[in-house]
C-alpha cells in the first residue's frame, strides 16, 4: 500500500519536491565585452611565501576565465574550494570588471587594496549582480583560497 498525502496543497508539494532543479542557463559574457584598447590589464597573482607576484596579461582577450578545469578556463587554479568556471574578468575598451560565475564557495572584491593573503576578505559578490568594475589597486579573492588577485593597468 502506498502513502497517500492527507491534502491536495500537500500532494503539489510533494510533486515540486520530487522534480529536478532547472538546469542553470550557460553563462555569456556580456554584448560589450572586447580586449583592453585604452589600458593594457595584467592579472597579478600573489601567494603566501612569494616574494615576486605571477603576473599575466589579459588585453588581449575579452574574457579571462579562472576556475579549476582547464576545459572551460583560461587560467588554472588547481585548489578544491575553486569551481571549474569561477570567475570571469571581463574587459571592456577602457575598463576591467568581475563577475562570479556562480561558484560554490564565491568571489570575494576587496576596494581597499589589502594584500594579506587571508580567504574570503572583502565583499563577497553576488552571481547574479552586473559585473562589477575593477579599480586601480582593488583586490579579489576566490573560494578560500589564500592567493590574492589584482588587475593592474
Amino acid at each position: 500500500r502506498t502513502h497517500q498525502p492527507a491534502s491536495h496543497a500537500q500532494a503539489a508539494a510533494q510533486r515540486f519536491a520530487e522534480q529536478p532543479a532547472a538546469p542553470r542557463a550557460r553563462w555569456r559574457p556580456p554584448e560589450w565585452a572586447k580586449p583592453a584598447l585604452l589600458h593594457k590589464p595584467v592579472l597579478e597573482m600573489h601567494t603566501a611565501g612569494r616574494t615576486e607576484p605571477k603576473a599575466m596579461a589579459i588585453a588581449r582577450r575579452p574574457v579571462t576565465i579562472l576556475g579549476r578545469n582547464g576545459q572551460v578556463s583560461d587560467i588554472v587554479i588547481e585548489e578544491h574550494s575553486i569551481s571549474r568556471a569561477h570567475v570571469a574578468i571581463i574587459n571592456s575598451s577602457s575598463a576591467t570588471f568581475l563577475q562570479d560565475m556562480h561558484s560554490a564557495h564565491g568571489t570575494w572584491y576587496d576596494a581597499e587594496g589589502r594584500m594579506l593573503t587571508v580567504p574570503q576578505l572583502g565583499l563577497r559578490l553576488n552571481p547574479d549582480d552586473p559585473p562589477v568594475k575593477l579599480e586601480e589597486g582593488a583586490t579579489f579573492r576566490i573560494g578560500s583560497s589564500a592567493r590574492v588577485f589584482r588587475v593592474t593597468g
